[in-house]
Parts: C-alpha cells; structure tokens; sequence
C-alpha cells in the first residue's frame, strides 16, 4: 500500500511549504493524497515532484505488508518511534511508530494534528 512508503518522503528547500499526508483519501495501492500548503506572502511557486522507488527512505519505520485500510490507535505498545519535522517556523511536525499488540499483530502508525491512525500488517 502506498502509505507504507510515503512516510517521510517529503523534503522542503525553505521555510515557507508544509506537507500533510491524507491517508484516508488513499484507497488504492498507488495513490497518494496529501495537503501541500505554500506559507510564504511573497509568491513563491510550489513544485511537486513524484517518483517511484523500491528502496525504502532513510530512517524509515520497518515496512510490512498492509491489510486493509487505515483505522484508529488499538493502542498497543508503541516501538521504532520517529519525528519528523519541517524546518519552518513554527516546524510542522508529525510522528510515525510501529505497534505490537499481546497476540502478535502489527500496526505502522502515524500520528499527525492530533489524530492517530494506523495500518494492521499481514501475519508472517
């Protein structure tokens, strides 16, 4: 799913642009939904660039395979915890983590606004 390779592909080359993921609007394997904003009062462009790769970015929360689409924190214990944060002012901030409950299932979790939502991965 795509999510499980967006987290963290984002880059900003100044202060002025913030990038959210909307995950609830990727219903399909290849789509991605986000809210790009242009905070700067003086005009400046905004360019996006997509691009597909096979290697997983740097720092990136270990990848499983996703069942299903996203659902609310089951609230299991929380590993593999990473920030991520623009480098404007005030930063925009979000968090991703990985969760394991008691029974085995895996969770690839993103906290963003306030607003917890994770991917259950397939049993191994």
């Amino acid at each position: 799913m795509v999510s499980s390779n967006i987290v963290v592909n984002f880059t900003w080359d100044n202060s002025c642009f913030s990038v959210i993921e909307n995950v609830f609007g990727e219903n399909s394997p290849s789509k991605f939904s986000g809210l790009f904003t242009n905070w700067c009062l003086n005009g400046q462009s905004t360019t996006v660039t997509l691009g597909c790769s096979n290697q997983l970015p740097p720092g990136f929360v270990p990848a499983c395979n996703i069942v299903g689409g996203p659902i609310g924190d089951p609230g299991c214990p929380q590993s593999n915890v990473q920030n991520h944060c623009s480098g404007s002012l005030p930063p925009i901030c979000y968090q991703t983590f990985t969760e394991t409950c008691s029974n085995g299932t895996q969770y690839q979790c993103t906290a963003d606004v306030g607003i917890i939502w994770c991917f259950q991965c397939a049993l191994q």
